[in-house]
């Protein structure tokens, strides 16, 4: 069996907001597409990688034609 492995078509951060205001909170959310397996997605603060980002959303939208 061949199984392929295959990196993003896409990946794209959704959703910004400029500018960000001091002690406020901000969701970021980054939409990455066509990869297998579905890719991981890291998060940077400068140099430094973010760790209590282990969420993980698969999301399929839908919509039928008749």
């Amino acid at each position: 069996m061949l199984d392929l492995i295959l990196k993003p078509l896409t990946a794209k951060i959704l959703k910004t907001v400029s500018p960000l205001v001091a002690d406020k909170r901000y969701e970021a959310t980054c939409e990455s597409t066509g990869s297998r397996p579905p890719a991981i997605i890291t998060w940077y603060k400068g140099k430094r990688q973010l760790r209590r980002t282990k969420v993980s959303v698969t999301a399929l939208f839908y919509l039928p034609m008749f």
